[in-house]
């Protein structure tokens, strides 16, 4: 949503996530580091001239926390001459990340500011911090814009968030994350049915399967889908006589294959083969094959125990007397929900929202965080090649928070974002007369414009139309809105594009 646009007359930014006086800013070598240490920092060699401002509002987890319940907020900043150039037009050009700042406290508003060093203190500036005046009552969760002459900034109070859906851990250290949810630990809107782990008293992940009981986790490789068990007892084999998926959304990873479990005497099987020991005794020696050429040769001396269909970590070679322990982990897949390739460009996987179950693929970040209010502020800055000159030609703060506003839940497209006008400044630019006496052209339905002029109006950026009313100033013959350049000269005497001094001329109207 369009802010508005405010002025750079130094070359020098302030980024704040903070709206509250003294602004501190800590000077450190980078502005990294700036930002890690306080939330804000200095920006140099910003292009003076015209900025556009925007507020970008998007649902989370787009913003780089992986399970963020709220709504990202972005204050964006362009120069308008960014509008302009090739790389804006084709969408070629990035942002590029320069530092980002995390409050992993309770929060009660999202805010951020962006400020023009040499009129930080001019009062208009300066009414950017009276957050009673404009931001709104601690109830009233819709976002809140303002702008000033040399300012912008923005704030959304808070709502405390549900329990987020962030990662978290059993004492063991396996990440548990979407699909699977750690139960008293992510409420159940962040898991997929089926997928409950626990914690036991030491801190180990247990994973309970409805016909088979519970199962200690040895890792997750969310990439490839599989999941590690193995048994508490360390007693696999035992549990393997009467394993049983159904129910549960896991299958086995490997093809399954016939074991038959044979019960021989102790002096006979001695140090010939690999027998299962949890099993075993000093006088009984039980052993796994899934040969049927050696259950065979052993029938005269041994007994079967069973024959069980066992989902095996390696493949088998049939009747080549293949002996295991049957005691290395467990491995399983499951299919749905689908998020391998979701895992393999680096994100992770979701439901789109609370209330849906369909899954979708969000950006990915650190593991961690409290469960209390988090807000990251991000500060984006993109950077152009201008002869003798490296300029920011765009500047950005996106707020991501999992303390959630009732705005979580609104739709972008049918609820208006709340903008409140900028405060009252002392008039700079020409009078009326003059504004009056500068040329005026209606556009017939070729658009021709005279003059270094593009189709779209620099200032409110629409592409400009056929019958509409545009205004030229003489100097330079850039040519606007008449609306909206006429709002401009009221507060500027220069050309918004230029920066050229305006020059009055008799007014005439013509139509091409």
């Amino acid at each position: 949503m369009r802010i508005g646009a405010f002025l750079f007359d130094s070359q020098e930014a302030l980024l704040t996530d903070k709206l509250d006086l003294p602004v501190r800013i800590i000077k450190e070598k980078t502005i990294e580091k700036m930002l890690k240490a306080c939330g804000s920092c200095l920006l140099k060699n910003i292009k003076t001239g015209i900025w556009i401002a925007d507020l970008q509002l998007v649902r989370c987890p787009a913003c780089n926390l992986d399970t963020c319940e709220g709504t990202m907020q972005m204050l964006e900043a362009r120069h308008i001459e960014l509008f302009l150039s090739e790389g804006f037009l084709n969408r070629s050009w990035e942002y590029e990340l320069i530092g980002s700042h995390k409050i992993e406290k309770d929060v009660r508003a999202a805010s951020a500011g962006i400020f023009d060093v040499d009129h930080f203190k001019d009062c208009q500036s300066a009414g950017v911090f009276d957050l009673k005046r404009w931001a709104g009552k601690p109830n009233e969760m819709l976002p809140k814009a303002i702008i000033a002459f040399h300012a912008v900034a923005i704030n959304t109070n808070l709502q405390k968030n549900e329990e987020s859906c962030q990662v978290h851990f059993c004492a063991d250290n396996i990440p548990v994350r979407f699909p699977f949810q750690l139960h008293g630990k992510q409420p159940e809107n962040c898991s997929y049915p089926g997928f409950n782990l626990t914690c036991t008293s030491q801190g180990i992940t247990v994973l309970k399967l409805p016909n088979s009981g519970e199962f200690f986790v040895r890792n997750i490789n969310y990439i490839t889908q599989q999941i590690y068990l193995y048994d508490p007892e360390d007693c696999l084999p035992k549990r393997l006589q009467s394993f049983n998926l159904s129910g549960s959304p896991f299958v086995a990873t490997f093809v399954s294959h016939n074991y038959t479990f044979l019960s021989c005497p102790a002096q006979v099987i001695k140090s010939r083969f690999t027998t299962i020991d949890c099993l075993s005794n000093s006088t009984t020696s039980v052993l796994a094959t899934s040969s049927v050429s050696f259950v065979n040769s052993m029938i005269s001396s041994c007994q079967i125990i069973s024959t069980l269909t066992v989902p095996i970590s390696r493949p088998v070679h049939y009747d080549e007397g293949f002996i295991i322990d049957l005691n290395s982990d467990l491995p399983l897949t499951w299919s749905l929900p689908d998020c391998i390739d979701c895992e393999a460009r680096g994100q992770i996987c979701g439901f789109k929202s609370r209330n849906s179950q369909e899954i979708g693929c969000f950006n990915n970040s650190k593991p961690g965080g409290s469960n209390g209010g988090l807000q990251v502020f991000r500060i984006l800055a993109l950077s152009i090649a201008i002869p003798a000159l490296i300029c920011a030609s765009a500047i950005g703060i996106c707020a991501c928070c999992t303390d959630r506003s009732r705005l979580g839940s609104m739709q972008l497209n049918s609820t208006p974002t709340a903008v409140v006008p900028q405060p009252p400044i002392m008039t700079v630019g020409l009078d009326e007369s003059t504004i009056e006496s500068f040329q005026k052209l209606v556009l017939g339905e070729s658009k021709r414009l005279p003059g270094p002029n593009s189709s779209a109006c620099p200032i409110c950026l629409s592409e400009f139309l056929s019958q509409e009313t545009i205004r030229c100033i003489p100097e330079c013959k850039h040519c606007f809105h008449a609306e909206c350049i006429d709002e401009w000269l009221r507060l500027n005497d220069k050309c918004p594009v230029c920066r050229n001094s305006a020059t009055p001329v008799h007014a005439s109207s013509v139509n091409p």
